[in-house]
C-alpha cells in the first residue's frame, strides 16, 4: 500500500513538472525492488522529460525485458526514439507493440506521428486513411491528420476535421484548435482564426503568479549588479564550447540553431535543460541557506568549477566531436548572470523579432504551459515581454560575456550576411552549407520542426497585422513598457 502511495506521489510530481522530486521518490522505490516494472517505467519517463535519453532508454529496456508482453515500456521507448530522430527504431517498436495489441489505436497513431515527423507523409496518410475515411479516427489520429493536411494545404479539410473533435480531451483539443487556427489563418478568415487560438489557450490556461515573476526579475538584477559581479568567482575551465541561444519563444531561435547545426564543426543541442536544472538545484548543491539568486553570495571557486564541469560534461556528451554546441533553452536569458560565472568564455546569441509578431506567434502556438504559463493570456504576455526586454537591457549593461543580437527580419531579408555574422561571432569559418540548412538532416522537436526543413522565407514578417483589432490588451502593455 505504501509503495502505491509513493508511486502516485511520483506520478503527480512528474505531471506537475517537479522532476527532481519525482526522481527522488522513484529511486527510493527502486532500491527496495529493482525489478518493479511500474517504477522502472516511471523512471524512464522522468529521465525522458529531463532529456537524459540514454538513462531513460536503460530503464525502459529493463522494464520491457522483465515484462516482454507489457506495451507501456516499448510505447514510451518508441516516443523517445522519435524524439532522438531514430525513426527506424521507433517504427520497429511500434510494430512490436502492434503485434502484442493488433489494431490498437494508440500505437497506430504513434507510428503515423513518427512517419509524419520524418517526412514520410504518404506512409502516415496510408496508416490513418482507413480510420479517417470511415470517420473512426481517434482524437490523436485527427491531430496527426490535421498536421498532414496543413502541410499539403488542405485547409478546409482541417476545419471540418477539427470540428468533428471539439469534445476532445485537454491537451489534444489544445493542439487541434491551434492547427485549426492556422488553417483559418491561411484561408484569410482571421477573426475565426483568432477565435480558434483564443479557445485553444483557454483549454490550457495556467495559474501565473505575475508578482512573483516580476519580483524574481528584480532579485536577479539586484543580485547580479555590476558591483557584485566584480566580486564573484568565475569557473577556470576556459571552455568555448557553449553557444547559448536565448530570447522569447517564436523569435527565430530554431532557424539560427539550424544554421549553426549545418556547420560541420557545430551541433544544435535543442532545448537543453541542464542549465535550468542547475538553477533549480543550486541552493542544495552549494549548501546555501539562501534561495536563488541571493545564494550566489555563497559561491566559492570550487562551487563554480564543479557546477561548470557538470554542465559542460553533459553538453559535450551530446556531440563529443563538436567545437561549438548550441544550447537553445530560451529562458536561459533569465540566467545569463550565472552563465557568466560558470562559462565566461561562452557566446550568447539574443534572438529578436518584432514584439507583436513574436507575441501573436507565441499566442497561436502550443507552447508548454509549464515552461511558459503566461502565453495563454495577451495581457500577461505583454507584461512578460516588457519584463524580458528590461532584463536583457540590464544584462547588456553589466555582463562581460559577448552577446550578439540577431533580428529575425534581417536574417530572412539578408540571409548570407547575417549567417556570416553568426558564424564569425561563434569563431567558426564560413561554410556555404549553412545557407542550405534545409538540406541538412537533423531532428527538430520544437514548434518550428516543419519550417526549418524549407528554404528561408519572409511571409511571417508582419504576421500580427490582420489580428491587430484583437490585440488591445497586449498592445497596451507593450506601449506602457515603451516597447512599441
Amino acid at each position: 500500500m505504501q509503495r502505491d502511495v509513493m508511486l502516485r506521489r511520483a506520478q503527480n510530481a512528474l505531471a506537475s513538472n517537479h522532476l527532481t522530486q519525482a526522481s527522488t521518490i522513484c529511486e527510493q522505490l527502486i532500491r527496495t525492488n529493482p525489478r518493479n516494472v511500474p517504477t522502472l517505467n516511471l523512471l524512464g519517463r522522468i529521465a525522458f522529460a529531463r532529456s537524459f535519453y540514454a538513462e531513460a532508454a536503460g530503464y525502459l529496456e529493463k522494464a520491457a525485458a522483465i515484462q516482454p508482453r507489457d506495451i507501456q515500456a516499448p510505447l514510451t521507448l518508441a516516443e523517445l526514439r522519435t524524439i532522438q530522430g531514430d525513426y527506424t527504431a521507433a517504427i520497429a517498436l511500434y510494430d512490436k507493440v502492434l503485434r502484442l495489441a493488433p489494431g490498437a489505436a494508440g500505437p497506430i497513431a504513434g507510428k503515423a506521428d513518427t512517419w509524419e515527423k520524418c517526412g514520410e507523409r504518404a506512409k502516415a496518410r496510408a496508416l490513418l486513411e482507413p480510420f479517417v475515411a470511415g470517420g473512426r479516427e481517434t482524437e490523436v489520429m485527427a491531430l496527426i491528420q490535421a498536421r498532414l493536411e496543413l502541410h499539403d494545404g488542405n485547409f478546409d479539410a482541417i476545419v471540418d476535421l477539427v470540428n468533428r473533435h471539439l469534445d476532445a480531451s485537454g491537451n489534444t483539443l489544445w493542439h487541434l484548435l491551434s492547427v485549426q487556427g492556422k488553417a483559418l489563418e491561411k484561408l484569410a478568415r482571421f477573426d475565426e482564426a483568432f477565435d480558434a487560438y483564443r479557445r485553444s489557450n483557454e483549454v490550457v490556461a495556467s495559474p501565473f503568479n505575475q508578482d512573483a515573476w516580476l519580483d524574481h526579475t528584480r532579485d536577479l538584477t539586484a543580485c547580479f549588479s555590476a558591483r557584485r559581479l566584480q566580486t564573484l568567482p568565475r569557473a577556470s575551465h576556459g571552455s568555448h564550447l557553449p553557444v547559448f541561444i536565448v530570447g522569447m519563444p517564436r523569435s527565430g531561435s530554431t532557424l539560427i540553431e539550424t544554421i549553426l547545426d549545418a556547420h560541420p564543426d557545430a551541433h544544435g543541442a535543442g532545448e537543453f535543460p541542464a542549465m535550468q536544472e542547475l538553477v533549480n538545484d543550486i541552493t542544495l548543491r552549494i549548501g546555501s541557506f539562501s534561495p536563488y539568486p541571493s545564494c550566489i553570495d555563497d559561491l566559492s571557486q570550487d562551487d563554480v568549477d564543479d557546477l561548470a564541469a557538470d554542465y559542460l560534461g553533459r553538453l559535450a556528451a551530446v556531440n563529443p566531436a563538436a567545437q561549438r554546441i548550441a544550447d537553445k533553452y530560451l529562458t536561459s536569458y533569465r540566467h545569463l548572470g550565472l552563465i557568466e560565472l560558470l562559462v565566461p568564455e561562452a557566446r550568447v546569441i539574443h534572438c529578436l523579432r518584432h514584439p507583436l509578431d513574436t507575441c501573436i506567434s507565441c499566442y497561436s502556438q502550443t507552447l508548454s504551459p509549464a515552461a511558459f504559463p503566461f502565453v495563454s493570456d495577451l495581457r500577461r504576455l505583454g507584461i512578460v515581454y516588457v519584463d524580458y526586454q528590461r532584463l536583457m537591457t540590464h544584462w547588456k549593461s553589466v555582463l562581460a560575456i559577448p552577446i550578439l543580437e540577431v533580428h529575425y527580419e534581417e536574417l530572412v531579408s539578408d540571409q548570407e550576411r547575417v549567417s556570416r555574422q553568426i558564424l564569425d561571432f561563434c569563431g567558426l569559418a564560413w561554410d556555404p552549407r549553412c545557407l542550405r540548412y534545409y538540406e541538412h538532416s537533423r531532428v527538430v522537436q520544437t514548434a518550428s520542426y516543419d519550417q526549418v526543413t524549407r528554404p528561408i522565407y519572409n511571409s511571417s514578417v508582419g504576421r500580427y497585422k490582420p489580428f491587430e483589432k484583437h490585440l488591445a490588451p497586449l498592445m497596451e502593455e507593450l506601449a506602457r513598457g515603451g516597447v512599441i
